[in-house]
């Protein structure tokens, strides 16, 4: 029992010193959670991600296509329990109600990219820390 507690506190000092928790863009990632689509920062979430993944993209459409996004009743019929990409990937299945293309998919499949590329990274550098194979 010991020896779980020592590698339990020596794993959490570890990622405590190396992860970036304070990064305000990795921050405004957590919009992209399901259970926290309809929260009110969302949506400010939602443009600073457009903002610095895709600067190309009309931050007002990402903005509508995000309030529509946040009070569809299709999604909330979505299982907000699954895997994060699951999720997204139902909800780039549903239609705009004009038939026009949407933009909201291009900011999420990049702040998904960005927090799955992170993840891989700080995994394997830990892994190799803790000699764990």
């Amino acid at each position: 029992m010991l020896g779980i507690h020592a590698f339990f506190s020596i794993s959490v000092d570890y990622l405590q010193s190396h992860l970036p928790l304070q990064n305000p863009l990795l921050r405004t990632l957590r919009c992209l959670n399901p259970q926290r689509r309809t929260m009110e920062s969302g949506v400010k979430a939602i443009e600073a991600l457009a903002r610095k993944l895709k600067p190309e993209l009309d931050v007002s459409q990402v903005h509508d296509e995000w309030r529509v996004h946040s009070c569809d009743a299709n999604v909330a019929q979505i299982d907000t329990e699954q895997r994060v990409d699951h999720f997204w990937r139902q909800v780039f299945c549903l239609k705009s109600s004009d038939g026009s293309p949407m933009v909201l998919p291009k900011v999420v499949k990049a702040g998904l990219a960005l927090a799955q590329m992170n993840a891989e990274s700080r995994l394997g550098s830990f892994s190799e820390c803790m000699h764990y194979d």
